[in-house]
């Protein structure tokens, strides 16, 4: 019974594409440990699985988002990708704007996709060298099998400077889920991989790159 649960368990997560690199069971407050090298992520996987399979209770009992971070040098484009448990997605959007959206069948329509940036943008603030980034997604995916919503944003013509600062402040279901981990992972010139978890007690972090 174990085995078969843990298969489920590597199904559901794998598609995820939280970059298998969820740091679902660190639990210090401090800025060091919650910026984590590629090399460290192996052990923090390891411990994804193990309480998986310890509190296997529901479809996920782990709640966690992932947000990917990049910058293409040639076309000076900054792209961020949002990676949701698509129930809980739902769930917080219709409570917190107080309405019914159907965003898992409805997610690609465009009143659906302004309560979507709407949400995003409230919780999740990014600023780069002193300019608001402004969350308007470009592109949508659900994933039924994996229970996952991603979403793309782009920032075309994100000129850099020799010394660039990026204000990250993630606060996504923190006001729903008391054990929710919301992770980001950077890859901008000069600083690839980097990993950052946030959490109720860490909630936001400034990059220099």
């Amino acid at each position: 019974m174990l085995e078969s649960k843990k298969e489920m368990i590597l199904v559901r997560i794998n598609p995820l594409r939280f970059h298998q690199r969820c740091s679902a069971g660190n639990k210090s407050k401090s800025k060091s440990m919650n910026s984590i090298t590629i090399k460290s992520l192996v052990k923090f996987w390891v411990v994804f699985v193990y309480l998986c399979l310890v509190s296997f209770t529901n479809r996920h009992p782990l709640k966690m988002s992932s947000i990917h971070i990049a910058y293409d040098i040639k076309s000076k484009t900054l792209t961020v990708e949002t990676h949701f448990f698509a129930d809980d997605f739902q769930k917080c959007v219709n409570q917190e704007l107080n309405q019914r959206y159907n965003i898992i069948q409805y997610y690609d329509k465009p009143d659906v996709q302004q309560a979507v940036d709407g949400f995003t943008a409230k919780f999740l603030k990014l600023n780069l060298n002193g300019t608001a980034l402004t969350l308007r997604c470009n592109k949508a995916q659900y994933n039924a099998d994996a229970n996952l919503f991603t979403f793309f944003y782009q920032f075309q013509q994100a000129t850099l400077q020799k010394k660039n600062i990026l204000e990250i402040s993630n606060q996504l279901f923190l006001n729903y889920f008391n054990d929710q981990k919301n992770i980001v992972i950077l890859n901008l010139p000069g600083l690839s991989g980097k990993l950052i978890s946030f959490d109720k007690e860490y909630k936001a972090e400034s990059v220099i790159f």
